[in-house]
């Protein structure tokens, strides 16, 4: 109450009054009372105050300042420093401070209350403090209350106490959100006005262990709202004292949309994986099979108990493993799926093409964990590619390399023999009288006549040399690695002796030599087209002189 100068009136108390000066009258007033003056002196300390703060009460306190009362008096420092805290706030503000100390000697727990008292003209002159000793359990009954139901306000579980007959006592606010009711509306009202209770699948009234005050495990329920909203909830029911319960509801009802889309993705995803036709697999980071589909059992040939723990070192051979190897250690570095391609060995021995996407499988702290993929046999396509390959760089009569293959080889002879400052020789080869044996003994002898010379040439050639077929009865010999001429002219006079050797075709023997022209590089040529015709013009020169013989082309 404001007086006519503007400043705070002090308030009439039901106590002894303050009289003239703020002194006080009744030194047995039940309340501990003391009064500092506005230059911080205590001018008055009253008898029970003295007995809560434990000092004696012959203490002789007045006209003392808090350093001089703490220095006199160092045993109740604590409890001075702790009243006079907020002086400062009270003295600037004029207004009433309550607060609680909690003191050690006495073991006690006061409450303060704080009043700055104005003199006529508004100037303070008196701080009177007001101390009451209370139970800590009854400390501020109301605050702790509030700070209860805040906290409960706060939860994110649905909470509420219902008496014997189902009434709800009291309910938090998530309860009111779950529920769509006020608060009002629930507090005093039965459960089963707030729920459809047929559809519980637990009723705590005939629970067993809730009779006995025991507390039953959580139950998965479903409940109708009388707005007809279905919830998914788990509610978990505490017994209390005597008939009471306190219930905890949690909804449940997105999370189990969750789990239920999950499982579905679960299974859909099962039904696939085991449904499609390639193999699907998972290893850890060292390769061995943590998960597969059966389709992969099929693949490998192994039966599915032993297919867990299995490494592609037991079904590859060491090759395959070594490539295999480094297409997982490409994912694993990069992080990057990798096609690869690689030839499996199946429990049975039988020898299997597959071709794979691998990819890199993280846990949720993203770190490598092992990898996953998709495998395919693709024998049957491999084979066909193979033959083909095969069909392009052979002769289908003889099965010897063709030109192509020739070209190839001869190039990697150069670059060789340049290596290493050494030679490399071609031998271009024409049978003599290969048109008589087809002309007299009809085409078929002529095939069996071209496969004989292919053997013949294999065989008087070291493994390191090429032997191919051009066309007809054309045939070529590379010599990669030749160190002198000699050399080269020992492997045209074996040659020419096998060929020169009597045939046998059909029941007929008869002769066939051949006619050899040779080139060398480096000094016939530094290509392979150069060194062919080279080879090539020195064979006609052969054939020039009579033919079962041999001529090189420089010398010739």
């Amino acid at each position: 109450m404001l007086a006519k100068n503007g400043w705070e009136k002090p308030r009439r108390l039901r106590q002894p009054s303050l009289g003239s000066g703020c002194s006080l009258s009744a030194r047995d007033w039940p309340l501990g009372v003391m009064r500092k003056d506005a230059g911080g002196k205590w001018r008055q300390v009253n008898r029970h105050a003295r007995r809560l703060l434990g000092m004696d009460e012959q203490l002789s306190l007045e006209a003392l300042s808090d350093p001089d009362w703490l220095q006199q008096h160092p045993d109740f420092c604590q409890a001075l420093a702790q009243i006079a805290a907020s002086d400062t706030y009270v003295w600037q503000n004029k207004q009433k401070a309550r607060e609680y100390i909690r003191l050690q000697n006495p073991p006690s727990t006061l409450a303060v209350t704080k009043l700055a008292v104005s003199a006529a003209r508004g100037a303070p002159q008196c701080l009177l403090i007001v101390l009451k000793a209370v139970l800590p359990n009854s400390m501020d009954s109301s605050r702790q209350s509030r700070m209860l139901q805040f906290a409960l306000d706060q939860a994110r579980t649905a909470i509420w106490c219902k008496d014997g007959e189902q009434r709800i006592l009291w309910a938090n606010r998530a309860a009111s959100n779950l529920l769509g009711r006020d608060s009002r509306d629930i507090v005093g009202h039965q459960e089963e006005v707030m729920v459809q209770r047929e559809l519980l699948s637990c009723n705590e009234t005939d629970d067993p262990k809730l009779q006995s005050h025991l507390r039953p495990p959580p139950s998965l329920e479903q409940w109708i709202l009388p707005n007809g909203q279905v919830l998914t909830v788990e509610v978990d029911r505490v017994p209390y004292h005597g008939s009471s319960t306190i219930v905890y509801v949690r909804d449940m009802t997105e999370r189990e949309k969750r789990e239920d889309k999950l499982r579905a993705d679960e299974e859909r995803y099962r039904t696939i994986v085991n449904e499609i036709k390639d193999g699907y697999f998972e290893t850890d980071l060292a390769g061995n099979l943590t998960f597969f589909n059966p389709a992969l059992t099929e693949i490998l040939g192994y039966p599915e108990d032993e297919m867990y723990g299995l490494n592609d070192r037991q079904y590859t051979d060491e090759d395959n493993a070594k490539a295999l190897y480094h297409a997982f250690n490409q994912v694993f570095r990069t992080g990057q799926p990798v096609a690869a391609e690689w030839q499996i060995i199946r429990k049975d021995q039988a020898r299997r093409y597959l071709d794979a996407s691998v990819s890199l499988v993280k846990n949720e702290a993203g770190d490598p964990v092992g990898f996953r993929g998709i495998a395919r046999d693709i024998t049957d396509r491999k084979t066909m590619e193979l033959q083909l390959h095969y069909l392009a760089h052979h002769d289908i009569l003889t099965n010897l390399p063709n030109r192509s293959v020739v070209v190839e080889y001869l190039n990697s002879a150069i670059m060789a023999a340049a290596a290493q400052d050494m030679m490399a020789a071609v031998f271009f080869i024409d049978l003599d009288r290969f048109k008589y044996v087809n002309d007299t003994m009809g085409h078929v002898a002529g095939d069996q006549m071209l496969k004989a010379v292919a053997q013949r040439l294999q065989a008087a050639l070291r493994k390191e040399a090429l032997v191919a077929r051009m066309g007809g009865d054309e045939f070529i010999i590379v010599l990669p690695l030749v160190t002198a001429i000699p050399e080269v002219n020992t492997v045209a006079q074996r040659v020419l002796d096998r060929l020169g050797q009597p045939w046998e075709v059909g029941g007929k023997v008869f002769l066939c030599p051949g006619s050899i022209g040779i080139a060398i590089y480096p000094d016939d040529g530094a290509n392979p087209d150069t060194l062919l015709k080279h080879a090539d013009i020195a064979m006609y020169r052969a054939k020039g002189r009579g033919g079962n013989g041999y001529v090189l082309y420089r010398s010739g």
